[in-house]
C-alpha cells in the first residue's frame, strides 16, 4: 500500500491492514507499505508507535521511483501482485467516488 502518516484515509485503512497481516501470518502473502512521506523520522514514529510489523520502504513523495513506476497519483493506493509478478488489481482508496478497480493482469517490471 501506498501511504503517509499524515493521510486520514491512509490511517483508516491501517486496522484493516493488520488484520490481513495477522489472519494471514505464514501464508505466502507479502504486505509491503511505501511511504510517500518526506519526515523520515515521523514516519519511523509512526510505524513504531503503530506496532506495523511489515516491509516498510519510503519513496518521499509522489515524485518517488516507485510511485512513478506504479503511477499513484492519491494516496492510500493499493496494488495486488500474484507471485509470478503480474498485477492482478489495484484499488485507489483516496477518492471513493473514482475508485478504480483493474481487472485485467498486466505484468509489472
Amino acid at each position: 500500500m501506498f501511504w503517509a502518516p499524515w493521510c486520514g484515509p491512509c490511517r483508516e485503512a491501517l486496522p484493516h491492514l493488520k488484520n490481513v497481516a495477522k489472519k494471514f501470518q505464514g501464508e505466502p502473502l507479502v504486505i509491503l507499505s511505501v511511504s510517500l512521506d518526506s519526515d523520515e523520522l515521523k514516519g519511523k514514529d509512526f510505524i513504531t508507535q503503530n506496532e506495523i510489523s511489515w516491509p516498510q520502504y519510503r519513496d518521499g513523495g509522489f515524485e518517488g521511483s516507485v510511485a512513478k513506476l506504479f503511477g499513484v497519483k492519491a494516496i492510500p493506493h493499493t496494488f495486488t501482485i500474484d507471485s509470478d509478478g503480474v498485477l492482478q488489481g489495484a484499488v485507489a482508496l483516496a477518492f471513493p467516488q473514482r475508485m478504480s478497480i483493474l481487472k485485467s493482469p498486466s505484468p509489472v517490471a
